[in-house]
């Protein structure tokens, strides 16, 4: 099955690593934008965007997945379910 992975903090990685490890297709992975963070306000991407690269998966970074944007491109990935 072709999915569509959706979340951004560590406790989601669990779910990412076995869905990685099945025999699914993950389509793109989708997550929090890069945010500040720490006393040098350094650009910091989320727990899955950086499990995501590591394994080669396409990474998309809207604002919101309420959006317009967010939506089009949602639909135009060819998967049969978003987790």
């Amino acid at each position: 099955m072709r999915l569509i992975f959706a979340g951004a903090p560590a406790y989601a990685l669990p779910a990412l690593r076995a869905l990685v490890g099945s025999p699914h297709e993950i389509v793109a992975v989708f997550t929090q934008p890069d945010r500040q963070a720490g006393r040098g306000r350094t650009l910091r991407s989320s727990p899955v965007k950086r499990f995501a690269e590591q394994h080669g998966l396409p990474v998309y970074q809207p604002a919101s997945l309420a959006t317009r944007d967010a939506e089009q491109t949602i639909a135009t990935l060819p998967a049969e379910v978003m987790v």
